[in-house]
């Protein structure tokens, strides 16, 4: 099991471009505050993690943390 780490800022129009390019729906991500988010120096970012599993369908497990 592999896992990606996303830290997207525009959920409107990042995150949904992000979700159509990699081909994953995502349901029930929200907009969580960050203390000081390393990528883009503090306020609000999405945090998405992905689980690739490597077998023949893969599938992917997406959770939303806080950074």
């Amino acid at each position: 099991m592999e896992r990606l780490v996303l830290e997207v800022k525009d959920q409107t129009r990042v995150a949904r471009g992000l979700y159509d390019a990699l081909g994953f729906s995502i349901a029930g991500h929200r907009k969580v505050d960050c203390r000081k988010s390393p990528m883009f120096g503090g306020g609000d970012a999405l945090i998405i993690v992905l689980s690739l599993s490597k077998c023949d369908a893969p599938t992917v497990d997406a959770s939303v943390q806080t950074a």
